[in-house]
């Protein structure tokens, strides 16, 4: 029980003898089959595990009442909302609040793309397009650099904070139009969910948690609530972006999605509800 390919395997050893296991979101499971090193395994218990997708504190993640914000959302305004506190940002950035407004929140490393994401910025930017990006995260030093680097070339639509700056990402998630969450690895994923709450768009991969909680335009004109990308590399980004400005310059169907967007329940209600069931199982209640 404790072997794995000639080795103790603690990780491998714990699936084979628990009763049940779940992952943070049924996508992760999925990957897990083909992509953990543990395939086999992996594929062979999955009789005995459950993806559950996580949920955020819809107390201290609230446009109504989080104090964190310059401006709270007032009783179902979504509009002024976002207008204003995307205003609020942009004046002090130095931007213009008329251009659509990206936001990239975390950290600065390799799996959570933000390297061909800066690059198609560049990319994007070198070529007269008008848009504004903010970056607000702390890394690998290299990536920084390149954020500092294209914070440098573009002054006029590209601010990075090199930060960990709590409140600054309440207000981002509150007055950007999307968020740039092209990760290459995503388990769960929490920052998807928060730019779905405060009524900002994402833009994800369709991987783990990522692909469970937002609903792609391509996949549902009716019900969706984000843009997803089904490669990661500068092109496919330029690309999501040229799509999201196409929307943000179609006020009324951008709406629509902003108001999908933020009526999306991410509490942990349902996941605890499903939690609590597979307690009873495994205990017999």
């Amino acid at each position: 029980l404790l072997d794995w390919g000639g080795q103790i395997n603690p990780l491998a050893s714990a699936i084979k003898n628990c009763w049940f296991y779940t992952t943070v979101s049924p996508g992760y499971l999925d990957e897990l089959k083909y992509a953990s090193g543990l395939n086999w395994l992996f594929e062979n218990e999955n009789g005995k595990a459950l993806g559950v997708l996580n949920g955020i504190d819809t107390q201290r993640w609230d446009p109504k009442k989080d104090k964190l914000l310059t401006y709270k959302q007032e009783k179902n305004d979504l509009d002024s909302f976002k207008s204003n506190n995307k205003k609020a940002l942009c004046e002090a950035y130095g931007l213009d609040d008329k251009l659509p407004l990206f936001v990239y929140i975390g950290r600065l490393m390799p799996e959570k793309g933000i390297e061909p994401i800066i690059h198609a910025i560049g990319s994007y930017l070198n070529r007269d397009n008008k848009a504004n990006f903010i970056i607000l995260g702390t890394g690998l030093v290299p990536l920084e650099d390149m954020a500092m680097n294209i914070n440098e070339m573009y002054q006029n639509n590209v601010k990075a904070i090199l930060a960990f700056d709590e409140k600054l990402a309440h207000n981002l998630y509150a007055g950007a139009d999307f968020l740039l969450m092209p990760s290459f690895i995503e388990p769960c994923g929490l920052n998807q969910m928060y730019a779905l709450r405060y009524g900002t768009v994402p833009i994800v991969s369709n991987i783990g948690g990522l692909k469970d909680s937002v609903i792609g335009l391509s996949e549902s004109q009716d019900n969706g609530n984000g843009i997803k990308l089904y490669t990661i590399d500068l092109y496919t980004i330029w690309m999501a972006i040229e799509q999201a400005i196409a929307l943000y310059e179609k006020p009324k169907e951008m709406n629509k999605v902003r108001q999908r967007a933020s009526s999306v329940d991410m509490s942990w209600k349902k996941s605890a509800e499903i939690y609590l069931s597979i307690y009873e199982k495994v205990t017999n209640i």
